[in-house]
């Protein structure tokens, strides 16, 4: 890859896609553009943290299919009646509600451990102050496997 500032300079080189906006973005604060190290990195997440939880995602929803007959069944009925025996397109995707209800139970049951923000706002959680700058970590998994929320968590219920 030329270097960013070599890239930057050419005529057009802002192209619409992933590596030229983060070439281009600048700190709100500062007004300062990432180092080529900074957008190296960025793209390498990028790449590696959307491959891993895609495949685990699908790795999941065929697992849970092939365990749940009735499921599969349901599943391969929609996908007869929508499709009709083509390739699925992103017109579709409004057209397959069993699909989604799959997927979304897959990631109810499968989520990412943790998730870490941090607040732009000074805001009360659960009767807590916390104040703006504060990295707040959730646990998406714990929150979706507590019987509070979810009766019998465990179990993949599409329904």
């Amino acid at each position: 890859m030329p270097q960013k500032r070599e890239r930057l300079s050419r005529p057009g080189h802002v192209r619409g896609d992933v590596l030229s906006m983060l070439l281009a973005a600048k700190d709100a604060e500062t007004g300062e553009t990432m180092t080529d190290e900074q957008v190296r990195d960025e793209v390498v997440t990028l790449l590696t943290g959307g491959i891993e939880t895609t495949g685990l995602a699908l790795s999941w929803f065929f697992h849970e299919v092939a365990a749940h007959p009735e499921v599969e069944q349901r599943w391969h009925e929609e996908l007869d009646s929508v499709l009709a025996g083509r390739g699925a397109t992103h017109d579709d995707v409004p057209k397959l509600p069993y699909t989604n209800r799959i997927a979304r139970e897959v990631l109810r049951r499968y989520p990412i451990w943790l998730l870490m923000r941090r607040t732009n706002t000074d805001v009360v959680l659960g009767g807590i102050p916390v104040p703006k700058g504060t990295e707040i970590t959730i646990s998406p998994h714990a929150m979706h496997h507590d019987p509070r929320f979810f009766p019998d968590p465990d179990r993949f219920d599409v329904d």
